[in-house]
């Protein structure tokens, strides 16, 4: 406050340790563990088709179904907005003008498809609906919709790391009806839980001028594939001519948030071929045309350590459109005589916030 510096809060629903550039370990509260525990971890975590539960952040079929302590999980979010916004808000519009609001693994709307332990790059990772309350969820979903024969069916990938085209669902079954279908259901459930976040975190802060955010991930490889395979076992439905990017910019816009998104300082060519697929700059683009579309504010990050010219210049290019950006990762090296850190800060700061048109 006393140097004029403005604070951009991330509140952080999710354990670090075990996702890209983590290099402290700090877990889930023990009383949520404990509770885990007790209950069952796959009736609390994300349980992927071999069992395994995941404990980086609790499961969105946990939602509205489990209580921790007495609380649902939404409700244990929502009373650590308010009791934020009661500690803080004499520092609102001075210090802080931002809140970005976690909403799954790394913060990033998602789920936990791709946990290092397990996946390994270009794999496109594993889909996470075996916990208790979701394969109960998509047993209803299928009751509800006629299908009540695929209540008990669900895609395999053949491993994280494997190879797309080992899998009958990611070349071939992701575009027959029953692709679409539970596509449309494990995208949807995702976006449900952004939606009931977003709009506690609209409801804590928008009394106060506040800006919230919530984060999504730029899983760029497999991207010129057809099935999009990263990004559909992480709940991003982009194939089959659905536009994942303008269902979450839907939601955003609903709650008032901004869409920020990661991989601002990936180029395009490296990975280009088989296996990787990969095509960054195209993804970056169609997210912010996205935002766009629906009037909604798009910000930015890196992804990876940044410490090259190279990189930094993928991210000026794009800066015309983006309403923020927040530089990941500041090594020390950064601080350097002759680094590129400071003429990055320098022309960055030339651009202007573009005008978002209300949708």
């Amino acid at each position: 406050e006393r140097v004029g510096i403005e604070v951009e809060f991330v509140m952080s629903f999710h354990k670090c340790g075990g996702n890209v550039g983590d290099n402290v370990y700090i877990p889930l509260p023990r009383w949520v563990r404990k509770e885990a525990d007790e209950m069952g971890r796959n009736r609390v975590f994300y349980t992927d088709r071999s069992g395994d539960s995941n404990d980086e952040y609790i499961s969105c079929g946990a939602d509205e179904t489990v209580r921790i302590k007495g609380r649902t999980p939404v409700c244990i979010y929502s009373d650590f907005m308010q009791a934020f916004s009661r500690q803080f808000d004499k520092f609102f519009h001075t210090v802080l003008k931002k809140v970005q609001v976690g909403l799954g693994p790394a913060g990033e709307l998602r789920y936990p498809s791709f946990p290092l332990s397990k996946w390994c790059y270009p794999g496109a990772g594993e889909f996470q609906c075996y916990d208790k309350n979701m394969q109960q969820a998509w047993a209803d979903y299928c009751e509800e919709h006629g299908h009540k024969d695929w209540a008990k069916r669900f895609p395999d990938v053949k491993g994280y790391a494997s190879e797309p085209s080992r899998s009958r669902f990611l070349s071939n079954d992701i575009h027959s009806d029953y692709g679409k279908f539970f596509m449309r259901w494990y995208a949807d459930f995702l976006l449900a839980h952004g939606d009931r976040v977003l709009s506690v975190a609209r409801e804590c802060f928008a009394k106060f001028g506040i800006e919230i955010s919530g984060k999504i991930a730029g899983l760029h490889w497999l991207y010129t594939t057809a099935h999009h395979g990263a990004e559909i076992c992480a709940g991003y439905y982009n194939t089959n001519h659905n536009n994942a990017y303008s269902d979450i910019a839907q939601m955003f816009k609903r709650n008032g948030a901004t869409f920020d998104f990661t991989c601002m300082e990936i180029k395009t060519g490296r990975d280009v071929e088989h296996p990787y697929l990969s095509d960054p700059e195209a993804l970056v683009k169609q997210a912010g045309a996205a935002a766009k579309e629906h009037g909604v504010k798009f910000a930015g990050e890196n992804a990876l350590p940044v410490d090259n010219w190279e990189a930094f210049d993928m991210i000026l290019q794009k800066g015309g459109m983006l309403d923020s950006f927040c530089f990941l990762r500041f090594e020390e090296n950064l601080h350097h005589e002759g680094n590129d850190f400071r003429k990055f800060v320098k022309y960055m700061g030339r651009h202007k916030r573009p005008v978002v048109a209300a949708a």
